[in-house]
């Protein structure tokens, strides 16, 4: 899994490195809509926190319960890297922040917040 993070976290800094250089129409439905389009990866963790404490709760093995943990967290990562990219990308949330927020000249203020 932290593979994947250091894949994101290069992805996010590579797709921030080549963005056009314009800001975006729209600014503030584009954040709506990366609200709106991160909102699956918490909703997720929470179904898998519940429905594993609920399982371990009601007597289940715990290492059955381990093993379908282990798939629902690579599920996780793989939902939460979909929209991280998708915000990214086709939202234009780097455009956003360093060229409707005017950010693109504060050091490393711009690329915390596309890692955000």
């Amino acid at each position: 899994m932290h593979f994947l993070l250091i894949v994101a976290v290069l992805a996010a800094l590579a797709i921030s490195e080549h963005s056009p250089g314009e800001p975006v129409h729209d600014p503030g439905l584009r954040v709506m809509l990366s609200l709106v389009a991160m909102l699956p990866a918490p909703l997720l963790a929470g179904y898998i926190a519940r429905s594993t404490v609920g399982r371990l709760r009601h007597g289940r093995l715990p290492g059955t319960v381990c093993r379908r943990l282990r798939l629902w967290r690579g599920i996780h990562v793989l939902v939460w890297l979909g929209t991280a990219g998708l915000v990214l990308h086709g939202v234009g949330w780097v455009r956003l922040i360093r060229f409707n927020w005017g950010l693109a000249g504060l050091p490393l203020a711009d690329d915390l917040l596309v890692l955000v």
